[in-house]
C-alpha cells in the first residue's frame, strides 16, 4: 500500500496542470487524475504524470467526482489539490513529517489566493515574503482548507465540497499546520473565464438550495453565492443573498462586513454604517471593517473619525496598500500634504499600481 496518494479532478487545465504536478511529484507516492471533459491538452499532460488516469462524465457534483478519484487510490493518506495550485519545495519535508503522526485524521493547510488587487478583503502584501511563489503577484488573501486526510474519509456537498463532516462524524482529529497551498488561478485566468466559473458555482449553489442537498447551513450557502456575485461585481445579486444570509443568522460577521461594503460602494452610507458598526462589535480586530468605516466617515466629511479608523486598521495590518492610499486621500482633503505624500509612497511601495492614480500624480506635479 502506498503512503500518500494525490487525487485530482481536472477540466481544461493545460495552463496550470504541469506546474502543479511538478511541485508534488517527489512528495506523493501515487497520482490519480480524473478528467471531467477537457477539450485542450489537459489529458496529454495528465497522462505524462499520472499513475492512474480516468475520464468521468460530469454530473454537477464535485464531491462525487472527487470521491471517484479517491476510490481509485491505494494510499493511506489522500492529498487533494486543484490544478491551479502548488506546494512549495520548502514545505515538502513538512508534509512528509506530519504523516508520521498516527493519531491525526486530517490536516488544515493555508490556502494563499494570489492576486494583483490590493483592495481585496483580507489582502496581504507579498513584500518581504519568504516564498518565491509570492513574487508573481503583489499579494494574496488567505483561508484555511482541509486537503490532507486519511483514505477512509469522503467528500460531501455538490460545491465547496469538504471532508470535514466525514471526519467529524467519525470523531476524528484534525490539526492545523502552517503549510501553504499556493493558488494562482485568480491571478492568471482571464476575466471572462473567471466570470463563467463563478456563474457555474452560483447555479450549482442555487440548485443545492432547491434540493436541500447541501450539508451547510443556508446562511453559509447564501453567503457563498453572494461572494461569487461580488467577484463578478454583480452587486444587486450579492445584496439579495447577503440579506438572506443575515435573515438566517443576523450576527454572521462575514455577511455583515460584505453587505456593509456593498452599500458603501453604492454610497448608501446610513445602511453601511449600521452594518459595519455591528461588525465591529462582533470582531473589533478585523482591519477591513475599520478601513471601510474610515472610507465611510471620509465620504461623510468626518475626517477626524476617518483618520482614527485608518490608524486602527493599520495597527491591525500595516501592509494594506489600499488603507494607506485611502488615508492619504483624507489627509489631502485636510490639507496635510506632507503626510499625504508619505502615505501615498507607502501605498506605492506595497502596490505599484497606485503610482498611476490621478490623485497622487496631481499632488506630485504641483
Amino acid at each position: 500500500m502506498e503512503e500518500l496518494s494525490l487525487c485530482m479532478i481536472v477540466r481544461n487545465e493545460e495552463l496550470f496542470l504541469e506546474r502543479c504536478l511538478e511541485s508534488v511529484r517527489l512528495l506523493v507516492d501515487e497520482i490519480i487524475i480524473v478528467d471531467t471533459g477537457s477539450s485542450d491538452k489537459t489529458k496529454e499532460i495528465a497522462e505524462k504524470y499520472a499513475d492512474y488516469f480516468f475520464e468521468y462524465i460530469w454530473d454537477d457534483d464535485f464531491s462525487k467526482a472527487r470521491n471517484f478519484a479517491i476510490s481509485k487510490a491505494s494510499g493511506k493518506w489522500i492529498l487533494s489539490l486543484d490544478a491551479d495550485e502548488t506546494i512549495s519545495k520548502e514545505d515538502v519535508e513538512k508534509v512528509k513529517r506530519i504523516l508520521e503522526n498516527p493519531s491525526v485524521d486530517g490536516f488544515y493547510f493555508i490556502l494563499r489566493d494570489y492576486k494583483n488587487d490590493s483592495s481585496a478583503s483580507g489582502f496581504i502584501s507579498s513584500m518581504d515574503d519568504k516564498y518565491v511563489e509570492s513574487k508573481e503577484s503583489i499579494g494574496y488573501t488567505e483561508s484555511i482548507v482541509l486537503r490532507l486526510f486519511k483514505n477512509k474519509y469522503r467528500f460531501n456537498d455538490k460545491i465547496h465540497e469538504t471532508v470535514l463532516g466525514s471526519i467529524k462524524s467519525d470523531n476524528g482529529k484534525i490539526l492545523k499546520t502552517d503549510i501553504v497551498i499556493h493558488h494562482f488561478g485568480t491571478l492568471k485566468r482571464l476575466k471572462a473565464e473567471m466570470d463563467e466559473k463563478k456563474d457555474k458555482y452560483i447555479n450549482l449553489m442555487k440548485k443545492s438550495l432547491e434540493e436541500d442537498s447541501s450539508g451547510k447551513p443556508f446562511y453559509i450557502v447564501y453567503y457563498n453565492i453572494a461572494r461569487s456575485a461580488l467577484m463578478k461585481r454583480d452587486y444587486k445579486l450579492a445584496e439579495e443573498y447577503l440579506w438572506r444570509s443575515l435573515k438566517e443568522n443576523p450576527i454572521f460577521f462575514n455577511s455583515l462586513i460584505q453587505l456593509g461594503a456593498v452599500y458603501l460602494l453604492q454610497d448608501n452610507l446610513i445602511e453601511s454604517e449600521k452594518l459595519l458598526r455591528k461588525a465591529v462589535e462582533l470582531n473589533g480586530d478585523n482591519p477591513d471593517v475599520h478601513e471601510n468605516l474610515g472610507i465611510l466617515y471620509a465620504k461623510k466629511g468626518e475626517f477626524n473619525k476617518a483618520t482614527r479608523k485608518f490608524d486602527r486598521a493599520l495597527e491591525l495590518n500595516d501592509k494594506s496598500a489600499s488603507c494607506y492610499f485611502n488615508y492619504a486621500l483624507v489627509c489631502l482633503q485636510m490639507g496635510k500634504k506632507n503626510k499625504a505624500i508619505d502615505l501615498f509612497e507607502k501605498a506605492i511601495e506595497l502596490d505599484k499600481n497606485y503610482a498611476a492614480r490621478k490623485e497622487y500624480l496631481s499632488l506630485m506635479n504641483k
